[in-house]
């Protein structure tokens, strides 16, 4: 218990230290989290006007403030009533809610390295192994720069951690309990989100599983039926909100538009700038590829490819990344 209560401690002030280093110019500059672009235009009015709701306890329903009238919950759905962090946004003065958006963006980030290391413990790393992932994962390229353009983006990597600690679970024999909590979270959260977590979680699952099938202690067909079941039950502790956006998803014009924006592959100018992109910040490739990894994280990708059979599925999982990014369908 003491060794797990000094990670964190560890975790908690390295991030603080990082954060003062990546975030600080903003304070030196007198300037904001809030973009300029959707930031602006969307997300802190959505976090304004959803404070105003907080206050009046009212949630759902119609309201006439929005455009023509609009549904709150299948209106606000997508943003902020999945999100638990908005929720907290009801603790500061309505003259600090500037404040409060930012405060919330580093939460976000903190939690995701929580998630990761929480994952990470239940594995036979080092302790300073566990702790240099975390903070390669919190800090990453994709979410430096989704935390300033789209907050609430921080929330897949603060779950698929916790869903990747449940499928482990399950095939080490343990409950599925947790399993179908973090699911229920990952579908209340937003539906988008929730449909890629579900295609990352099932391969994981399965490239997981083929990693150590020969030590699962479990039959095959209850190993299946339990990350079934969790899956089954997390819909339904999620369905309340995720049913109504879902359908109110169905039924707006982007539901019509075509898959892929109708491409089979990328501009020739997105696999000319490619190579770029894997250590570099911000979003170089367009449409919304974000690689932006650490120098250590590339020079681990080297190793395990160059160690090909002795990390045989974390490779396959990569060949698999590297296909994907390759086309517009994935």
């Amino acid at each position: 218990m003491k060794a797990t209560k000094r990670q964190y401690a560890y975790y908690t002030g390295m991030f603080m230290i990082l954060v003062v280093a990546l975030y600080g110019i903003f304070l030196l500059t007198g300037k904001s989290f809030i973009w300029e672009g959707d930031g602006l235009a969307q997300h802190y009015p959505i976090l304004e006007k959803f404070y105003t709701w907080l206050h009046q306890g009212s949630l759902t329903g119609w309201s006439w403030d929005l455009g023509l009238g609009a549904d709150k919950l299948t209106t606000f759905s997508y943003y902020v009533l999945g999100d638990p962090f908005s929720y907290l946004i009801a603790f500061f003065p309505k003259g600090r809610l500037e404040l409060g958006y930012n405060l919330l963006i580093l939460l976000r980030l903190y939690a995701s390295g929580l998630a990761f290391l929480f994952f990470a413990r239940q594995r036979s790393f080092k302790p300073a192994s566990q702790l240099v992932g975390t903070l390669d994962y919190t800090f990453t390229g994709y979410s430096l720069y989704v935390s300033i353009r789209h907050p609430f983006f921080l929330l897949p990597m603060i779950l698929f951690p916790l869903l990747a600690y449940g499928i482990d679970h399950v095939l080490s024999g343990k409950s599925w309990i947790p399993l179908a909590i973090f699911t229920g979270l990952a579908l209340i959260s937003n539906f988008y989100f929730a449909y890629i977590l579900a295609l990352g979680s099932l391969v994981y699952a399965v490239l997981r599983y083929l990693a150590i099938r020969q030590t699962v202690s479990l039959p095959h067909w209850r190993v299946l039926w339990q990350l079934v079941g969790a899956g089954l039950t997390g819909f339904l502790l999620a369905g309340v909100l995720f049913i109504p956006s879902l359908l109110g998803v169905l039924s707006s014009t982007r539901a019509t538009a075509n898959f892929a924006n109708g491409y089979w592959l990328y501009p020739l100018n997105y696999y000319l700038r490619f190579p770029n992109a894997i250590i570099t910040t911000g979003n170089p490739l367009q449409f919304w590829v974000n690689l932006g990894l650490s120098g250590l994280t590339f020079l681990a990708l080297v190793f395990v490819l160059r160690h090909f059979r002795r990390y045989l599925w974390l490779n396959i999982s990569l060949i698999l990344l590297m296909v994907g990014v390759l086309l517009p369908a994935v």
